[in-house]
């Protein structure tokens, strides 16, 4: 199975996700360990060409053919939050 995970930016005030991903396409198949945030996790990905860190809010997973896309909504974090969590 061919793996493929979409991070989708969504504004606190609005009801639905950007239709816009990250930058780099993350692909791996399942003889590669990678492993997938869950709710509440915080992720640092490129979005923009700029490293941005958000918390993950929803996972969906769409099983088609011999392929899993896995949508990862996610929404901002404050600095205290992101700060906790990471140590400089």
């Amino acid at each position: 199975m061919t793996y493929k995970i979409e991070f989708q930016y969504k504004k606190p005030d609005s009801p639905f996700p950007e239709a816009l991903v990250q930058d780099a396409e993350i692909r791996f198949d399942s003889s590669q360990f990678v492993p997938l945030p869950d709710v509440g996790d915080t992720v640092t990905y490129t979005y923009g060409k700029h490293p941005v860190a958000r918390k993950v809010i929803t996972r969906h997973f769409s099983y088609i053919a011999d392929w899993c896309f896995v949508n990862i909504v996610v929404g901002d974090v404050t600095e205290a939050e992101l700060a906790a969590r990471l140590k400089e």
